[in-house]
């Protein structure tokens, strides 16, 4: 799908060297998106994961979603990314810990809505715009969850 460096990858012939000598095009923006948006959906599923140690009563309500990130990421290929972020999750602050989850889904809803624009690829933008999509539903349905 992403080319990146190896799909940017060229072989080129320089008087007074020996050999070939591999050069590289432009890296593939797209590739770049990939990586950060992979790396956005380890986080939640890192925060959803710390929530839920934190506040066990609200397993039923987490887990599905942390497996919905799950299958986001495995739908970017599962890219080789780390999260980047370490939220902590304070014991039984449910009404805390829900908000600090709401506003990481719609700022990750808001990345993937930018993030779609300047994507080339048609099938990538598809996938990210649907992540998108359903990362704004779990925004609204932790609203929910904090009644």
């Amino acid at each position: 799908m992403l080319g990146g460096l190896a799909g940017g990858l060229a072989v080129a012939s320089v008087a007074g060297c020996s050999g070939p000598i591999a050069t590289f095009g432009a890296p593939d923006p797209d590739d770049a998106t990939l990586r950060l948006t992979a790396a956005s959906e380890r986080n939640l599923i890192a925060a959803y994961e710390a929530a839920i140690v934190a506040i066990p009563t609200l397993a039923s309500d987490l887990k599905p979603i942390a497996e919905q990130h799950r299958q986001h990421l495995a739908a970017l290929g599962d890219v080789e990314s780390p999260p980047t972020g370490g939220e902590t999750f304070p014991a039984e602050d449910r009404t805390g810990n829900l908000k600090a989850l709401r506003m990481m889904e719609r700022a990750a809803a808001k990345e993937r809505s930018t993030a779609a624009v300047a994507i080339a690829e048609p099938a990538f933008v598809e996938i990210v715009t649907r992540i998108g999509a359903s990362e704004a539903g779990h925004a609204a349905y932790l609203t929910t969850v904090a009644k």
